[in-house]
């Protein structure tokens, strides 16, 4: 009795990496946007002030007090997509292919009574098939996430008053996927 394996509903595992993905990229996103803006060396006020050691909480000030509270979640959206998207369809494809994997293997040898088990390769194999099938369906995404991110929307309104002009910014997820293709073309969103 104690034996027995307890078969899982299909979509189980699908369900918890979209909440694992939905709820760490809410969690952390403020670092995110950080630690992009530190890659790209965005930081608002960075090239006026001089030279002046660049700290997280430094910055995430800097963000708060020229973009407001809602500049530290800039891009989320596609981020929550992105994270849902990838954690979830990792997790449904890398448990579908283990079980694919099984049959397959119970297949080659049905009158063996042992219980087939996977090999370390064979779980290697599908954890990476799985997320090479992720990456490819979601890089779009990430890029669209990064562009926004990067983006200073309160700033470029600052500068484009004093006269500089500055490339517009994206109103939402869907005006940043419509602006690059018809910019930049399709393959841009593979950058």
């Amino acid at each position: 009795m104690g034996n027995e394996k307890k078969e899982h509903h299909p979509a189980a595992p699908m369900v918890a990496g979209i909440m694992g993905g939905a709820v760490s990229t809410v969690s952390l996103f403020p670092l995110d946007l950080i630690k992009v803006r530190f890659q790209a060396n965005e930081d608002p006020g960075y090239r006026t002030k001089g030279f002046r050691r660049r700290t997280m909480l430094r910055t995430m000030g800097q963000v708060f007090r020229h973009e407001g509270l809602v500049g530290l979640y800039q891009g989320l959206a596609p981020a929550l997509i992105g994270s849902a998207a990838s954690w979830g369809g990792y997790f449904f494809l890398y448990e579908g292919m283990k079980k694919e994997l099984l049959h397959l293997k119970h297949e080659a040898s049905p009158h063996d009574e042992t219980e087939h088990k996977l090999g370390a390769l064979e779980n290697f194999g599908a954890a990476c098939s799985a997320g090479a099938v992720m990456v490819l369906l979601t890089n779009p995404v990430w890029l669209i996430k990064t562009r926004m991110q990067l983006q200073m929307k309160n700033v470029m309104k600052e500068r484009e008053r004093d006269g500089l002009s500055m490339k517009r910014p994206y109103n939402n997820m869907s005006d940043a996927v419509r602006t690059i293709v018809r910019e930049e073309g399709p393959l841009a969103l593979y950058k």
